[in-house]
């Protein structure tokens, strides 16, 4: 896991919170959420992860990106303190909520 985590740490900083993003929703994201909160948080995701998937700790479908093994997730996730995670996480829901409140795909809602 350190090997991991030294890994993704010499990796620019935009790519470094891509995969910290990506990693509280778990072992995949579909690209809907990553759109969502690009949008609505005003994130540029989508080109840092693309990074992350030439380096290997990625792997990317038409429609999903997920983590090449379940330690990158983690190491990936480990980079967050708990206070900071707490704050993601409920930054992210609320993000999600906001889209699905507008009439939007509200099925997102249980992936925050």
């Amino acid at each position: 896991l350190i090997f991991l985590t030294n890994s993704i740490g010499r990796l620019p900083p935009d790519v470094q919170a891509a995969l910290s993003t990506l990693s509280c929703f778990g072992a995949s994201t579909h690209m809907t959420v990553i759109q969502v909160l690009e949008a609505g948080l005003d994130l540029r995701l989508k080109d840092s992860l693309e990074v992350s998937v030439t380096e290997g700790l990625l792997e990317k479908t038409d429609e999903t990106f997920q983590f090449s093994h379940d330690r990158v997730q983690e190491a990936a996730y480990n980079m967050l303190n708990s206070q900071d995670r707490r704050a993601e996480h409920t930054r992210y829901g609320f993000a999600l909520c906001i889209h699905a409140m507008n009439g939007c795909n509200d099925s997102m809602l249980f992936t925050a």
